[in-house]
């Protein structure tokens, strides 16, 4: 059984995605997507198809900024924030347990990592899979804005910054999105996290450095599986199917616990 959600969070902000349910599935995982992206992703699309083969429920969306309920040029748009992306991401969560699923796991990919570990550590989930996580997001947006030659206080007098870095990277983000990250210590939130964790990253990532999962890795306990000399998009075939490999494997053995 398929169908599409339209529902609104706690903020009053819509959120669309897809449920995805085959017969007698008792554990869902709910799929985040990574900046700029959306839930109709290929990876996502195949994670569906793949674990609903095992009988696993899954729910892929778009959080706040991203999809059909905000369209924009660039795949994001400026007023964007982590707060209201969590907000989405809880509104799913409850969606998952109204459907009376017990077992709710959470798969996410770079930002979308970082919505999915600030989620668990508001809330009792099943297990976490991060891929390529942003862990520490001040220390990686002040890196990013170093890279345009810019910073905090530029960005602020700016209001609206125009990011763009190389061919793919392209959008607008208003200042808001920095001063709404500075409240969270990802790290210590981390903490809080008792639930299985599985963390996959390439060493070979120009975008979102390895040491952060290295760090998350140690507060976890977590196992980290390093994909050798994979970029950020896991972009050569081997590279991409070990990632997938490891990721669906450890799902599955969550799942039938």
């Amino acid at each position: 059984m398929k169908k599409k959600i339209d529902i609104k969070d706690a903020l009053g902000n819509k959120v669309s995605g897809v449920f995805s349910c085959p017969k007698d599935a008792s554990c869902i995982v709910i799929l985040s997507h990574g900046f700029t992206s959306s839930g109709n992703s290929k990876f996502y699309k195949e994670m569906e198809k793949d674990l609903n083969s095992e009988k696993i429920a899954t729910i892929r969306y778009d959080y706040y900024g991203h999809g059909k309920n905000y369209p924009s040029r660039y795949g994001v748009s400026p007023d964007t924030t982590l707060t209201k992306s969590v907000e989405s991401l809880a509104a799913m969560i409850r969606y998952a347990r109204k459907k009376g699923f017990r077992k709710i796991g959470l798969l996410g990919s770079s930002f979308g990592g970082l919505i999915s570990l600030t989620a668990a550590a508001k809330g009792k989930i099943g297990f976490l899979v991060l891929r390529s996580p942003v862990i520490e997001p001040v220390r990686f947006w002040r890196d990013r804005l170093k890279k345009l030659g810019s910073n905090p206080k530029a960005w602020q007098k700016q209001g609206t910054m125009h990011y763009k870095l190389g061919t793919f990277e392209e959008f607008y983000l208003d200042f808001g999105f920095w001063t709404d990250i500075e409240k969270y210590d990802t790290l210590k939130m981390a903490k809080k996290i008792s639930c299985p964790a599985l963390i996959v990253h390439g060493n070979g990532d120009k975008v979102v450095p390895i040491s952060q999962s290295v760090k998350l890795e140690k507060i976890l306990g977590a196992k980290l599986h390093v994909v050798e000399g994979a970029d950020h998009r896991y972009t050569k075939p081997e590279h991409y199917a070990e990632m997938k490999f490891v990721i669906k494997g450890f799902i599955i053995k969550q799942a039938r616990k």
